[in-house]
């Protein structure tokens, strides 16, 4: 997959992503393998991605990242 943004890297979405989870948790997710995860919404620039039950939204727009469930 390409980069998800053409404004921002992949690995800045992953640095917030890798914030909503514990240390346990960061140890055991595979960050950039569910960057390819993720189903793109209504809105060209907002993408959801589910991992361990929750959602979040990225937004490749500005560059964000929020759990939305």
């Amino acid at each position: 997959m390409d980069m998800i943004s053409e404004y921002f890297s992949d690995d800045e979405f992953i640095s917030q992503l890798r914030m909503f989870f514990d240390d346990e948790e960061r140890e055991k997710l595979d960050f950039p393998a569910l960057l390819g995860q993720l189903i793109k919404t209504d809105d060209d620039t907002v993408f959801e991605l589910k991992v361990k039950g929750r959602l979040f939204q990225l937004d490749t727009e500005y560059g964000t990242v929020e759990e939305v469930e």
